[in-house]
Order: structure tokens, then sequence, then C-alpha cells
């Protein structure tokens, strides 16, 4: 098990929501979601230097809130590694969230299990 702190914080008058993501080895990634018109967008600005937007796609309340591939900036080609998929789940001081990545036509699931610390 390795420690990972995922911490939020509002932007922009309360317009958009920064999630800031550091692992063990000091990478931090950063996910800012916002409004585009009436569609909730999460652009994820990855450690590998390319920035995926994802649409919000459902809220159930078994699988959690998922947002699915839009688009990406600065993706080298279509079969470089990059996120398409993303679930939250929420449940009173535990976060589960599965991040979906695609590398040349094979998908690769990274789920983490978070506890809120206060």
């Amino acid at each position: 098990q390795e420690a990972f702190r995922i911490s939020f914080k509002e932007i922009s008058r309360g317009s958009a929501l920064v999630e800031t993501f550091g692992d063990p080895a000091g990478s931090v990634t950063e996910t800012i979601y916002h409004l585009d018109g009436r569609h909730l967008l999460a652009t994820h600005y990855c450690a590998q230097g390319n920035q995926p937007r994802l649409r919000f796609v459902k809220d159930d309340p078994k699988t959690g809130v998922e947002f699915a591939f839009q688009d990406a900036t600065n993706l080298a080609s279509e079969k470089a590694s990059h996120l398409v998929r993303m679930r939250i789940r929420l449940h009173g001081d535990h976060l589960e969230k599965d991040e979906i990545y695609v590398a040349d036509g094979k998908e690769d699931v990274t789920t983490l299990a978070l506890v809120r610390v206060r």
C-alpha cells in the first residue's frame, strides 16, 4: 500500500474545483472540474505531459460519478498513454477513484482508495 494525497480547493470565485494529486514519487497532477455551458468537464493535467478533457456522463448511486474522454491537448498520438475514463465514489470519509488509461489500444485501470484526514 502506498500513500497518496488528494486535496481540493475552489478557484475563480467558486466556478472551478481543483483536485491536486500527489504520489510517493513526488509527481503531482491536477484535475480541474468546471462547467462548459451546461456540461461538466474535468481537464486532467497529467504528469505524462498531456491534458485529456473528460465530460461528465452519469451519476449512478452504485458506480459513482463517471467522466468519459472528450478530447486532449498535447497528445502525441492516439496510441500514446492517456486518461479516457474516470469514476469517483464518495462514502462518508472514504473516496474511491478509478482512473482508466489507454495505451496502444490497451486499457489499464488504477483504483485508489482514500480516507479523509481531518
